[in-house]
């Protein structure tokens, strides 16, 4: 009896650092050299959450100056304000940070990040748990380690300053500022009283012992040590008494204004720690994620690629030391020498493998009857023909391109479609991403008028996730029926931006309930690393 399996337990995650998204809760000092360290190793797809008025102190070193200024450069990394999910996708495809005013953190369930990081330093957790995430992790104290986040990064200064830890909390607040230049307590501004604060000053001046910074309604404040202001509120915030507003830097150095402080710099770096050591940084070859380490007969149905990924998975399969066949029961383009190295022509099972034994070396070969008319294509072979190929056992694995979708991303396949081999143990549907979003017409969907009549769609209809998910359980299903016992896997190809990425994520959830599938692949076939992850719906 096949059990099913849930979804969110089973996915597997094979993601290199430049394809993980992260999320963060605040975007003030700590928080930006968090998203600094983690942008300058490559880990780029980043947003922040923040209050629509935030309250960081060392403005000129957080990206939450963004949410006010519409952009922000903190030591060479952009950030620019968001205001929806396209947005923070458009952040990410322009190498910047997307900073959104999100007080309530509503873009996590929408974007679905690899991580989520509490970097509010609000010194108690304010509603993150550990189901936000597949890695979640705490700054500070008031998170548990194992309870409700799975990491805490230690922020008080000393000799643990940056320490991960994956079993407890962090020390709790001493409500004591770190020790700069000999002064603690009174580096520190903080508000006399209620009200709106107000100053002609700005961040990098001089100040001197007992200078004016500024007033809270009309309260005056000043300064009890010289140095240089090293961060200030925004004029125009509402304060309470004995909040934050600025910082004196005893040392002097206006430069230091402007660069990432020691502490925001030690927590970030063992964030990247954590999170590389984590979140696997090699993604899964062909072979493992569609269960090909023994011998078989694949057959690949749908749109999206198929042909690409055939020699993909073929020289996959060739790399490990297996014989390969990749051929077809339609048509496919003459494969060029980056594909295949030799392409034989053969009308029976006994001249193919008689050219083979005869002196063909090549791993993997490709085969067909003969070109067509135009010499463009290769005509496959009758799928009888292959089944007397894997009845010889010369080859290990067969891979057979079974239908054809005249390069759309997408198909519906007509009566006499796909064309299977009886010896066919895989079955693989192939769907593009890069068609989501498009109207069905024959410009993206071949064979669209049954596509549209097989989910009773209006002509014209825009290709949603859903519909996707429908239409590509009804192929597997028609096709299952036609091959009899198969391995049935639906692989969403052309997951090369973040956008396409998300779409496959849904696709993903809405098969989830199907009978047929035994498991989905994210994939772009053309990188050096082709899947991105895969998720079990039926056990294999």
């Amino acid at each position: 009896m096949k059990q099913r399996k849930d979804i969110q337990s089973e996915s597997r995650h094979y993601k290199s650092p430049d394809q993980l998204i992260i999320g963060i809760k605040g975007a003030g000092e700590m928080a930006t050299g968090v998203a600094w360290q983690l942008f300058r190793a490559n880990i780029k797809k980043i947003f922040m959450m923040e209050v629509p008025a935030p309250l960081a102190v060392r403005r000129t070193v957080s990206f939450c100056e963004a949410v006010n200024r519409g952009d922000q450069v903190v030591e060479g990394v952009a950030a620019v304000r968001t205001t929806t999910v396209t947005d923070v996708f458009d952040a990410f495809d322009t190498g910047r940070v997307a900073v959104v005013p999100d007080p309530e953190w509503q873009m996590i369930p929408r974007i679905q990040p690899d991580v989520v990081i509490d970097a509010t330093i609000a010194k108690q957790n304010l509603g993150t748990t550990l189901t936000d995430a597949p890695l979640v992790i705490g700054l500070g104290p008031g998170f548990v380690a194992g309870k409700d986040v799975h990491l805490v990064i230690e922020t008080n200064r000393g000799h643990d300053l940056g320490r991960v830890i994956e079993k407890g909390a962090a020390l709790k607040n001493t409500g004591i500022p770190g020790t700069i230049g000999g002064y603690s307590v009174q580096r520190v501004l903080r508000a006399p009283c209620d009200g709106q604060f107000q100053t002609d000053l700005s961040i990098g001046c001089r100040v001197e012992a007992g200078d004016l910074i500024g007033r809270v309604e009309e309260t005056p404040f000043t300064t009890e040590i010289s140095g240089v202001l090293r961060g200030l509120i925004r004029p125009g915030i509402q304060v309470t008494q004995g909040m934050k507003m600025g910082d004196i830097d005893p040392r002097g150095d206006a430069a230091f204004c402007y660069t990432i402080s020691d502490k925001a710099r030690a927590l970030g770096g063992n964030v990247l720690q954590a999170v590389l050591n984590r979140t696997r940084k090699v993604c899964s070859g062909l072979t493992d994620a569609m269960n090909l380490n023994f011998r078989g007969v694949v057959s690949l149905i749908g749109g999206g690629g198929k042909t690409s990924l055939m020699f993909r998975l073929a020289h996959d399969l060739a790399a490990q030391g297996r014989r390969v066949l990749a051929t077809t029961t339609t048509r496919i383009l003459m494969p060029d020498p980056d594909q295949c190295r030799q392409t034989l022509l053969a009308r029976s099972a006994e001249a193919l493998i008689g050219q083979i034994k005869s002196g063909s070396k090549a791993n993997p070969v490709s085969a067909g009857v003969k070109p067509d008319e135009t010499g463009s294509k290769l005509i496959g072979f009758d799928p009888g023909i292959i089944d007397q190929v894997w009845q010889t056992g010369f080859f290990d694995v067969i891979i057979v391109e079974a239908d054809g979708a005249k390069h759309k991303p997408v198909k519906a396949s007509a009566a006499h479609e796909p064309v299977l081999p009886l010896s066919t143990t895989h079955l693989v549907h192939v769907t593009g991403l890069d068609g989501v979003g498009k109207p069905i017409t024959d410009e993206y969907v071949h064979r669209s008028g049954i596509f549209l009549e097989n989910l009773d769609l209006m002509p014209g209809t825009l290709l949603d996730e859903s519909m996707v998910a429908r239409a590509v359980d009804l192929e597997i299903k028609k096709a299952a029926q036609m091959a009899g016992s198969v391995v049935a896997m639906a692989v969403l190809n052309k997951a090369d931006t973040d956008r396409r990425y998300q779409y496959g994520k849904t696709i993903q959830k809405g098969l989830q309930h199907s009978s047929q599938i035994h498991r989905v692949l994210l994939t772009r076939a053309n990188r050096p690393q082709p899947v991105l992850e895969w998720a079990d719906l039926v056990k294999l």
